[in-house]
């Protein structure tokens, strides 16, 4: 029991992000975080944004530090992956107590990011870089 509803003392959650997907398992604990079995998470993202994003679902709910968090992701770069695990805890989040998903709802935690790098076309350098034009 915490928060006033009861919580579940195993959840699990998946999540992409652009070209990135995450699995993860939360499980009764004392905040371990674990990426990909043996990484730990000031490894994997270096960035202090990055680690918030990742970390940002526990602190809404009040539950930083009551569960051990066992991340696999795959694909994409680092913001994308920390894009990714960020839904897959809140949706494992809300699998162990359905009563937060308001409030993970209110800060846009559950809502999946859509947006995909733009492609290559023929004739350009890259997705939107052209040539120099010149009139003669």
């Amino acid at each position: 029991m915490h928060n006033g509803c009861e919580w579940l003392w195993q959840a699990e959650g998946t999540g992409t992000r652009k070209r990135a997907a995450a699995h993860v398992i939360i499980r009764r604990g004392t905040g371990q975080v674990r990426v990909n079995n043996d990484e730990d998470l000031y490894v994997r993202w270096p960035f202090y944004y990055n680690r918030m994003d990742v970390l940002q679902p526990f602190f809404l709910t009040g539950t930083a530090g009551i569960y051990d968090l066992f991340i696999h992701v795959r694909g994409g770069g680092s913001s994308g992956q920390a894009g990714a695990v960020r839904l897959a805890v809140g949706r494992a989040l809300v699998s162990a107590c359905p009563a937060c998903a308001r409030l993970l709802e209110e800060d846009m935690v559950l809502y999946e990011d859509t947006r995909q790098r733009m492609p290559k076309m023929p004739g350009r350098m890259k997705a939107r870089k052209m040539r120099t034009w010149t009139k003669r």
